[in-house]
């Protein structure tokens, strides 16, 4: 698509608006960038996006969803641009995608949906912003609901995807905490799971200490925890949650518990794909993981006893090796029953 034509469909195209308050008009959208007063098709989606982003509930919050034409967006507002306060603005998918639709590796995703999960565990996605994380992990939830027939909460600030309801036979409840208030959020959540196993619990992400304390609390009490942490790569991610989590809990014993209860950590990148011939512009997702399966594999060994776990650079190369040389049965070896 080019910055010339004006045949774009802001219905069906665009993805992603950046609206500076001045002048909303005088923004740009993704795939592209493309400048919105170049396209007629953009400008009265603009100012309508950009006035309806005014009208939020709470206008003090950064971060919020407005619904337009019955479609939905999840808004952040950059308040710190050298020209101003900028409104952005991404769309929201109008149903959970299923999971095999998503470009996730076999083997990534037999881990993700195997049924040695519903034994509990952490479960992080991680990557930087607008890499796909949550979708991830909504399709990954959802999916397990139907196959399993089991609960989940999430805990999120805003609700991205529509997990609300019934899948399958399988339950979700969906909340919206205001950030900040995670922590007291999961505090409450266990007094509302039923006595079935195979129970879900989803924080949207991880960002500050106190979510990290309480997820380290839940996560040993046998309940499958998704959540979401910002990152370049696995290494640094787990770093972080581990520096985060530790206050109220030693190190030593944040990396005990993570040990014993790490089961996947997957990082995703988004690439674009450029339009070719009739082929509309697309996104291709590349994956670089690490799973264990109990407390005893060599990466549990290694997060429980290292004084730095770089060397689990070495854990996700052999991961990655096993699966290129010996294929998705002998990665997925230790996961059968």
């Amino acid at each position: 698509m080019s910055d010339t034509s004006n045949k774009v469909n802001p219905y069906e195209v665009i993805s992603d608006w950046y609206l500076p308050k001045d002048n909303p008009t005088n923004g740009y959208v993704f795939p592209g960038p493309l400048d919105i007063k170049a396209h007629q098709a953009l400008l009265t989606m603009a100012q309508e996006l950009f006035e309806e982003s005014q009208k939020r509930e709470d206008p003090t919050r950064e971060d919020f969803v407005i619904k337009h034409r019955k479609m939905k967006f999840r808004g952040h507002i950059i308040s710190s641009s050298v020209e101003g306060e900028i409104v952005t603005l991404r769309r929201i998918p109008s149903k959970v995608p299923q999971i095999a639709n998503l470009g996730l590796e076999k083997a990534v995703e037999s881990v993700l949906l195997h049924e040695s999960l519903s034994k509990g565990g952490l479960v992080i996605i991680t990557g930087e912003t607008g890499q796909g994380k949550s979708t991830t992990c909504a399709s990954t939830i959802a999916k397990r609901l139907e196959k399993f027939n089991s609960f989940c909460l999430t805990i999120e600030d805003p609700p991205e995807l529509p997990l609300h309801g019934k899948h399958g036979n399988g339950r979700c409840i969906q909340t919206e905490v205001p950030s900040g208030e995670f922590a007291n959020a999961l505090k409450g959540a266990m007094r509302c799971y039923p006595t079935s196993s195979g129970n879900m619990l989803y924080v949207g992400e991880t960002r500050d200490p106190e979510t990290a304390t309480e997820l380290i609390r839940i996560v040993t009490n046998g309940h499958l925890v998704f959540t979401t942490i910002h990152g370049s790569d696995i290494v640094s991610s787990l770093k972080r949650f581990i520096t985060l989590a530790t206050g109220k809990f030693s190190e030593a014993d944040v990396k005990s518990i993570l040990a014993s209860s790490l089961r996947v950590v997957l990082h995703q990148k988004l690439f674009d794909l450029p339009a070719i011939g009739n082929k509309p512009a697309g996104k291709k997702l590349e994956t670089e993981f690490l799973i264990s399966h109990d407390a005893s594999t060599p990466v549990a060994q290694r997060i429980r006893n290292s004084s730095n776990i770089d060397g689990l650079a070495s854990d996700i190369e052999q991961q990655r090796n096993t699966l290129k040389t010996k294929g998705v049965e002998e990665l997925m070896r230790m996961w059968k029953d």
